[in-house]
C-alpha cells in the first residue's frame, strides 16, 4: 500500500503539472520458476492501475535473461505468452511483450517504442485520485485492500491452526504422561504382590522351624541327637558321619592287652 500511495501522490502532481504520460512499462524476472500468489496479485493491481482502455500502451519487459538458461527462460515466456497465460489477456488488448537485455541500448529500445506510439494516456488510478476519491476505493487500492483482507484472514486461520495443534500436542503429551504413570503403577503393584509373596513364604518358612524347634525341645535327649543328626543331613548331601563320644581310660588299654594276650597261641601248642 505504501508503493501504491507514493504512486497515487506522483500522478496526482503530475496532472496538476499538466505532464502526460505515454505509457508503462512493466517488468517481470524471466528467472522466477513460477508466478506467485504476490505476483499475480501485483498483476491484478497494476491492471486496475493502468485501466483496460490504456493496456495498449503497456509493455511486459522480461529481465535476467543472462543470469537464467536460454531454453528454460524461452519456455517461460512462451508460457506467460499462451492462451491460458497471465499475460493473454493483456496481449489481447494491446499490450506488446518484450525482451530487457539488461543494457542502455534496450532500456532505451522499450522507451522510444512507447513514445514512438504518439499518444497521452491518464491511467485509471490518476482519474480517480484527481478526482478526490480515496486510494483505498480505488479500483487498484481495492485489489490491496483484498490482499490485506486476505492475509489477515490467513494470519488469523494460521494462528487457530497453530493453537489447536499447540492444544492437541499437550493432550497428547498430557495421555502420554497418564499411560506411563498407570504403567508404573501396575509395575510397582506387581514389585509390591512379588514382595509379599517372598515374606509369606519366609513366613511360612519360620514357622515351619519354630514348629520343628518346638518339636526338638520335647524329645528326650538321645533322640534330640538323631534329629539333629538328620537335620544336618538334610542340609548336606554327603554329612560327616556322626562319631560316638570316646572316652580314654586305662581300664580300657589293660582290657586290650589282655584280650591281645589271650588270642595268642601257648608255648605249649607250639
Amino acid at each position: 500500500m505504501e508503493i501504491l500511495t507514493a504512486l497515487a501522490d506522483w500522478m496526482k502532481r503530475s496532472y496538476d503539472d499538466d505532464m502526460w504520460l505515454s505509457g508503462i512499462i512493466s517488468l517481470h524476472a524471466i528467472s522466477d520458476t513460477r508466478m506467485t500468489h504476490s505476483s499475480l496479485q501485483s498483476l491484478r493491481m497494476f491492471r486496475k492501475l493502468c485501466g483496460d482502455q490504456n493496456l495498449k500502451n503497456v509493455v511486459l519487459a522480461t529481465t535476467k535473461w543472462s543470469v537464467t538458461p536460454l531454453q528454460d527462460a524461452c519456455g517461460r515466456e512462451k508460457d506467460l505468452k499462451s492462451e491460458t497465460g497471465f499475460w493473454y489477456t493483456m496481449m489481447a488488448a494491446g499490450s506488446k511483450v518484450r525482451r530487457f537485455e539488461n543494457s542502455a541500448a534496450s532500456a532505451k529500445d522499450l522507451v522510444e517504442e512507447i513514445i514512438g506510439v504518439g499518444q497521452k494516456i491518464v491511467p485509471t488510478i490518476q482519474q480517480e485520485v484527481v478526482k478526490g476519491t480515496k486510494l483505498a476505493d480505488t479500483q487498484a487500492g481495492a485489489v490491496i485492500e483484498e490482499t490485506i483482507v486476505l492475509q489477515k484472514k490467513y494470519a488469523e486461520e494460521k494462528q487457530a491452526l497453530l493453537e489447536e495443534l499447540r492444544v492437541k500436542k499437550l493432550e497428547e503429551d498430557k495421555a502420554q504422561r497418564m499411560a506411563e504413570d498407570a504403567e508404573l503403577k501396575e509395575q510397582k503393584l506387581e514389585d509390591i504382590n512379588e514382595f509379599q509373596q517372598d515374606a509369606l513364604k519366609f513366613r511360612k518358612f519360620r514357622q515351619e522351624a519354630q514348629k520343628s524347634l518346638e518339636f526338638q525341645s520335647k524329645l528326650p535327649k538321645k533322640d534330640k541327637h538323631m534329629v539333629k543328626s538328620g537335620f544336618c543331613r538334610s542340609l548336606r548331601q554327603k554329612p560327616a558321619p556322626i562319631q560316638p563320644p570316646f572316652r580314654h581310660h586305662k581300664h580300657t588299654e589293660a582290657a586290650k592287652l589282655r584280650g591281645s594276650a589271650s588270642s595268642s597261641p601257648s608255648c605249649g601248642a607250639r
